[in-house]
């Protein structure tokens, strides 16, 4: 099932894209889609998937190029080894994340995740009070992987099936944090 008609002018100008450019591509009058757009064409089934097939075709081009810098969080939050699980956990839900690194002198060396947590408590390791006086470095797990600031979202994507988040490196030094739910809104 093909879009609405109302998503050929929202996709095309989140795209860059001139109706003359569109035109060129999908072999239509630049007329006959600026009509369609405005609600004053009845278009054919294979005209409107054309739009779309080509409109598809260029989003996914323009998301190939997208690096690891144009889709980073840059506002990275972290925890220290030596601070209290209570800390790590105030920090994940007032920003809302469900992970968080843990770091010693710029360098990643752990990791605290929501998962890590419940699994903690179920295995029936502590109680919630108990655990949030934990020190980080006693629960945490390995770190996240790293990925040059430059490399490709397809790299990171194929990384994020396998893990929840990859931490952005500028030559040793960690700069962001790309997650799942990062990968999720370029799609939109």
């Amino acid at each position: 099932m093909l879009p609405s008609l109302e998503e050929v002018k929202r996709k095309r100008k989140a795209l860059g894209i001139s109706i003359a450019e569109l035109a060129v591509k999908t072999g239509l009058s630049a007329d006959f889609i600026e009509r369609l757009e405005a609600g004053k064409e009845e278009p054919t089934y294979s005209s409107v998937k054309r739009i779309f097939e080509i409109l598809e075709k260029e989003e996914e081009i323009k998301i190939r190029n997208i690096k690891a810098k144009d889709v980073m969080q840059s506002n990275l939050m972290y925890v220290q080894p030596g601070e209290t699980m209570k800390r790590a956990i105030e920090l994940m839900k007032k920003h809302k994340i469900a992970q968080i690194p843990v770091m010693r002198n710029n360098e990643d060396i752990g990791c605290i995740n929501e998962m890590m947590i419940y699994e903690y408590l179920f295995k029936g390791h502590e109680t919630i009070s108990e655990l949030k006086e934990e020190r980080v470095e006693d629960v945490m797990e390995k770190p996240m992987p790293k990925v040059d600031k430059n490399e490709s979202i397809d790299t990171i994507k194929r990384i994020l099936e396998k893990t929840n988040a990859v931490l952005v490196r500028n030559g040793k030094r960690i700069v962001g944090i790309i997650t799942r739910a990062d990968i999720n809104r370029l799609k939109k």
